[in-house]
């Protein structure tokens, strides 16, 4: 994936075509999104500085300002009120090295929630090649919509392709020998629902009695590889809950799905699962 400031280019090796979607067509997403609304004063309704904290980043004590913020709304949720802001930034290089936000932040909720996310390394000033945002086609690609398993997804922006249907992919070349393939060839990205709609034994996560009674509420985010037989072979933290996270861990551990496919051949599956505590209602759980 490449962004040139004007365009933003993704490559699918599954048909081996690229797509091109103009900036006004791309947002950012995650946590850089979350960011970009929070620095905006037009969201902000009142800001004050709370106090001096120090906390461990990149496993060393690093003193922050403690900056509280109420905004208007969430950045997920336009018609959440309420809503709260901690960040913490460094004296030094004044960058947040934590991000703390409260309130009604998921679309369509009213219940409060929290979400906290903790960076463990930042990289600035960094040189990078002058041709690194300019996108190459590999040799013999063409413009056209991503195949992906489970059929199409993603469309083009407007204008951005001729009204002809794309041509089909080329044939898929020989398959390699196991022995010469690394795991991240033989590994696919697979989208949330997708891998959601293949899950056969859930372990529905316990509420921790703490979390419960402090009405801690949020969603606990995995980078999860599974495994060809279907287990959970790798799970990392991305964000959540310090008293949540522990517990959506050794729930999701347990989980397995059907073997994913590609020619016949099982592959390992990188996804992202997202598990949902909320006071009202059982915790949830999505793939992504």
């Amino acid at each position: 994936m490449v962004f040139d400031g004007v365009n933003l280019w993704e490559y699918h090796d599954l048909g081996n075509q690229y797509t091109k979607k103009s900036a006004v067509a791309w947002t950012f997403q995650g946590e850089i999104a979350t960011l970009d609304y929070g620095r905006k004063p037009n969201n902000i309704s009142a800001a004050s500085y709370e106090n001096d904290e120090t906390i461990v980043f990149n496993g060393l004590p690093v003193a922050c300002y403690v900056v509280r913020a109420e905004y208007r709304a969430a950045p997920n949720n336009p018609f959440g009120k309420g809503v709260v802001r901690r960040s913490w930034i460094s004296k030094v290089g004044e960058l947040i090295l934590r991000d703390y936000w409260e309130g009604p932040l998921t679309p369509g909720m009213t219940d409060r929630e929290t979400v906290t996310t903790s960076y463990t390394t930042i990289e600035t000033d960094v040189s990078l090649p002058e041709d690194l945002f300019a996108f190459q086609p590999p040799q013999g690609s063409k413009l056209g919509e991503p195949i992906v398993m489970g059929g199409v997804v993603g469309g083009l922006a407007s204008g951005s392709i001729s009204a002809a249907p794309p041509p089909p992919p080329p044939p898929p070349p020989p398959p390699k020998k196991v022995e010469e393939q690394s795991d991240s060839s033989r590994r696919a990205n697979v989208s949330g629902t997708e891998q959601q709609a293949k899950l056969i034994r859930r372990t529905t996560p316990v509420y921790p009695p703490l979390a419960k009674q402090a009405r801690i509420q949020g969603v606990v985010r995995f980078r999860a590889i599974i495994s060809k037989d279907g287990t959970i072979k790798d799970l990392s933290l991305i964000s959540g809950h310090p008293l949540l996270a522990p517990a959506a861990m050794d729930a999701v551990k347990q989980w397995s799905y059907q073997p994913t496919t590609i020619n016949g051949e099982p592959v390992e599956v990188l996804t992202q699962i997202d598990v949902t505590f909320t006071l009202a209602q059982r915790s949830a759980a999505i793939a992504q």
